[in-house]
């Protein structure tokens, strides 16, 4: 079965998965200095070092935007999300121009 199938009820119908592994990471590291939070292996210092690949250009983004909506076409952007899933990866809103 490809993971496609178990994710889509999931990111389609907002379906909730809860798993036991994701809470045996540590939130912090040990410690009770700021740096303790970068350690490799915590939920925080997970969350820092994928903010710091975006930051840093590493891991594009940008590209997979293929549509853009204003606020008033939101109808048009959930339908496009459903109907035309391989033409419209990933939409935005512009809330100002």
């Amino acid at each position: 079965m490809p993971a496609s199938a178990i994710l889509e009820p999931i990111h389609l119908r907002y379906i909730t998965v809860l798993s036991g592994w994701e809470w045996q990471l540590p939130i912090h590291g040990d410690g009770d200095e700021p740096s303790g939070i970068h350690q490799p292996g915590t939920i925080v210092g997970g969350t820092a070092y994928a903010f710091a690949l975006l930051r840093e250009g590493r891991v594009r983004v940008r590209d997979l935007i293929t549509h853009r909506f204003a606020p008033g076409d939101c109808q048009a952007a959930y339908e496009g999300a459903i109907d035309r899933k391989a033409e419209q990866l990933g939409a935005i809103f512009r809330w100002a121009d």
